[in-house]
């Protein structure tokens, strides 16, 4: 698509980086400045899983990262600061990856810092 192709293995660091503006694989394709075809295929044989599982599990962990990193946060300051819409697109996207809401993700991750706390 562009000679400024970024290397496929950077691809996680670049969705990482642009988390708030990559919302679909197309998006993270054209930031890599590759088309979308040939970046999916490119994932799945670098990455061995697909673009759309890979970017998925990365927001899931972006989410996780910044609930840990600021408890406080309402579910509308989270889905925005994740790249979504709002709290309902966040709730939809945990329901549909992880089978819970952001209620449910929010009382694990405090159960799982509340067990750190207490090792400590």
């Amino acid at each position: 698509m562009d000679d400024k192709q970024i290397p496929i293995e950077q691809a996680r660091q670049v969705a990482i980086r642009n988390m708030q503006t990559i919302l679909t694989i197309s998006e993270w394709a054209e930031v890599m400045g590759y088309r979308s075809s040939t970046f999916r295929r490119l994932c799945r044989k670098t990455f061995k899983q697909s673009a759309g599982k890979l970017l998925s599990e990365m927001r899931i962990t972006y989410i996780e990262t910044l609930w840990i990193s600021d408890p406080g946060l309402s579910a509308y300051e989270l889905a925005k600061r994740a790249g979504l819409r709002d709290e309902k697109t966040l709730y939809q996207f945990l329901q549909t990856h992880l089978g819970y809401g952001a209620r449910e993700l929010r009382k694990e991750i405090q159960s799982i810092l509340q067990a750190q706390s207490e090792q400590n």
